[in-house]
């Protein structure tokens, strides 16, 4: 975590995560139910995210921090899974 961020920096990155994770994950399902729960997934974590936050007493950035970390890596592994399908589709496909 940068500490030359301050909390309101934070809240813009994690913001911007948020909508980078929803365009791409709206690409990446394939039927409207999962871009609907996609779509939600961002504001699912965090009830799960804030008590362990307080527990671990972790701070409002550090807690953005790993909001928008976890968000980023659901993006690279998403779109890098659905890149090596795609690369490998007619080889799975035709054996």
């Amino acid at each position: 975590m940068s500490v030359r961020l301050s909390t309101d920096d934070w809240w813009l990155v994690a913001f911007g995560a948020t909508v980078v994770h929803t365009a791409a994950m709206y690409w990446c399902m394939p039927t409207r139910k999962a871009r609907l729960r996609m779509f939600a997934a961002p504001l699912a974590g965090w009830p799960f995210l804030l008590p362990n936050a307080t527990v671990q007493g972790y701070s409002v950035p550090h807690t953005l921090c790993i909001h928008s970390g976890v968000l980023l890596t659901f993006v690279v592994m998403g779109t890098a899974c659905a890149g090596a399908g795609a690369y490998f589709w007619e080889y799975l496909v035709h054996g």
